[in-house]
């Protein structure tokens, strides 16, 4: 072997010999400290096989599962992930995908964020700097020129991991593994050294396939060789497991089998399935295999080594230098482009959760594609209008749903008797019955209640604070009273919770939900459409078709004797089937937690990194009150960032 590639495997030793044991140390402290939150790894090219071998590492240290993605999976990513520590490796750190990928770890809330390079001067770096909850390490490399194929980064980063897990594990050992990765990387990138079968590697064709069956332990190398041959155009070349490969793709080699290498990453547990594998091939097809013993982490980075060690043989059995393959004149505007750095740019948390609602529900493709757009005019539309009240659901919103009982926070009471103090009406509507009503009369001064309207039982019921339902019960209702009666036919759970307009029935009391939800849908007054169902996240309400949550706004606004009167509505089950929908779905709409598919109403202005009472606090802290009884929003302050 001649040439750039093997200038760069020459001097891979001296990467490793000058390894940075401060960042290998705050890797490992990295790696402990998250032990107890699931990963996502995030590279591209032959950073991909660095993220795998994350993977594998950290399965020694944590319970935790490591999702590897590339930065175009983790962008369009919708997941919340506030659990999660993210992992970007980039070898020169100034790519645009890998870019985008860091907008996206502050978009998608990220807990926290390791980013991993050889380029103390990246760009990335220096995005990370200023981001909340993210660190960057730099493993240098020897060769500042690291060729095509980034050898020398991949190899500093499969060293760092390696040598960080090795302390994680046993932070107090006495024993270093770098000088031993050290002497087994020079030989086995010695050009005699024979540990796999030279021959057939390097008999494979430019026109020949090769299919590459790799030991899940292994799967870093195995991405490294796949990586590395298509990225020098050496050879078509397909990677799966040993198993998957034997469910239909064998008949690859059933009319192909002259022209493939099949390529073998083992273990001792892989070991005998590639016997069998092997065994049953046709003669005319070739085979070759590199086995790892018990498939540990030491083990996989040699893998790695040997994977460089094999495209290496494939490029002198082809005449092509992998180090300098020939790029193509389109190469740097293919690399260069910014399609995702735009694309992550509109993604903003509250887009990303109308997207996620939106395929859940799998709404229709005629939908506005540009949310981004009706994003901006939403908030355009929040900017611009004075409030005369606030209208609120209870559980999810005001309070935590698991807490539901408890006293709302002091800090939204704070900001409810703020808001009434300057004349601001709130109104509460609400699926509870009178509980609502009685937690609210013990935080809000008996002066300020008659500002105060709540709407009982989905609104089925309206009546100032000051009213204590206890005393003023709503009237019967026939259409109710038929509609218990077929419920008690059915098997109505003794919990239900029974009003003159409302019944209400946790699923928790229920033994199948899901059962019981198809048969109430099919209720003869159901059908008709004289009784309606209003969900929550932990209950369903049977209400008359004359309750709604918009009644709350039609009594406010009766008494303001302002029809068109704004109100900021502030809910957390926006989605089609909760009792929120109604109530988001006008102009002002906002959700703490799950939105609906439509584009022009029902935002969340957080996403999913802030929810529930939290996300609705900051609204309220946001809300600026002018003499006229009327408030403001502070966008501003709204886009500012989350603190979690």
């Amino acid at each position: 072997m001649t040439g750039v590639f093997r200038e760069k495997l020459n001097g891979l030793h001296l990467t490793v010999r000058g390894r940075n044991d401060a960042a290998i140390a705050a890797v490992a402290t990295a790696m402990t400290d998250g032990a107890g939150l699931r990963a996502v790894a995030v590279g591209s090219g032959g950073s991909l096989a660095s993220a795998h071998f994350l993977a594998t590492c950290r399965r020694d240290v944590s319970p935790r599962p490591t999702q590897v993605e590339t930065p175009l999976d983790f962008v369009l990513g919708t997941e919340d992930l506030s659990d999660a520590q993210v992992w970007l490796f980039t070898g020169r750190g100034d790519n645009p995908d890998i870019l985008a990928a860091v907008e996206a770890c502050r978009t998608r809330g990220a807990r926290e964020v390791r980013l991993i390079t050889s380029n103390p001067a990246a760009q990335a770096l220096k995005e990370i700097a200023v981001a909340p909850n993210s660190t960057g390490h730099v493993f240098p490399v020897a060769d500042e020129k690291d060729g095509f194929l980034s050898t020398h980064s991949l190899v500093a980063t499969v060293a760092g991991l390696l040598l960080a897990t090795d302390r994680a594990v046993d932070p107090f050992g006495a024993g270093d593994r770098g000088g031993a990765f050290e002497a087994a990387l020079a030989e086995r990138l010695r050009p005699a050294a024979g540990f796999f079968d030279r021959h057939a590697i390097e008999a494979l064709d430019a026109e020949d396939a090769l299919i590459l069956l790799a030991d899940p332990a292994l799967r870093a190398a195995a991405v490294t060789i796949e990586t590395s041959i298509w990225e020098t155009a050496l050879s078509p070349v397909q990677r799966t497991d040993l198993r998957n490969f034997a469910h239909g793709r064998h008949v690859w080699l059933a009319r192909r089998g002259t022209r493939s290498l099949v390529l073998a990453l083992t273990t001792d547990l892989t070991a005998d399935i590639w016997s069998e594998l092997s065994g049953a091939f046709p003669e005319v097809t070739r085979t070759a295999a590199l086995h790892y013993g018990t498939g540990g982490r030491f083990a996989a980075a040699i893998a790695i080594v040997d994977a460089l060690a094999v495209v290496g043989a494939i490029g002198d059995a082809h005449g092509v230098d992998p180090g300098k393959p020939g790029a193509g004149p389109f190469a740097k505007a293919v690399y260069e482009g910014r399609g995702l750095v735009t694309t992550s740019s509109r993604l903003n948390p509250a887009v990303r959760h109308k997207i996620e609602a939106r395929r859940r529900f799998d709404q229709p493709a005629d939908l506005p594609d540009d949310l981004d757009a009706e994003y901006a005019i939403m908030m355009d539309r929040l900017a611009e209008a004075a409030f005369r009240a606030v209208v609120l659901d209870y559980d999810g919103t005001i309070v935590h749903t698991h807490d539901r009982f408890v006293l709302p926070s002091a800090g939204i009471v704070e900001q409810f008797v703020r808001l009434l103090e300057h004349g601001v009406r709130l109104g509460i509507a609400t699926g509870r019955g009178g509980s609502a009503g009685e937690r609210l009369r013990d935080v809000i001064p008996a002066r300020l209640m008659q500002n105060v309207v709540m709407g009982y039982y989905n609104g089925g019921y309206v009546q100032p604070l000051n009213i204590d339902i206890r005393d003023t019960p709503p009237p019967a209702s026939d259409v109710m009273d038929r509609m218990r009666e077929w419920l008690e036919a059915i098997g109505l759970p003794t919990e239900a919770r029974i009003s003159p307009v409302q019944i209400s029935i946790d699923f928790a009391a229920l033994a199948d939900p899901g059962l019981f939800m198809a048969r109430l849908r099919n209720a003869p007054l159901v059908i008709a459409g004289d009784i309606v169902l209003a969900r929550s996240m932990h209950s369903v309400d049977i209400i008359p078709k004359t309750s709604s949550k918009l009644r709350v706004i039609e009594y406010i606004q009766q008494r303001l004797h302002v029809p068109d009167a704004a109100m900021l509505r502030v809910g957390d089950s926006g989605h089609p089937v909760g009792n929120d929908f109604d109530l988001l779905g006008k102009p002002f709409g906002l959700s703490v937690d799950q939105v609906c598919h439509r584009p022009d109403v029902c935002w969340s202005l957080f996403g999913a990194n802030l929810r529930g009472p939290d996300a609705l606090l900051r609204i309220l802290q946001a809300a600026v009150p002018s003499p006229d009884a009327t408030f403001r929003l502070d966008i501003a302050s709204l886009r500012g960032p989350i603190r979690m």
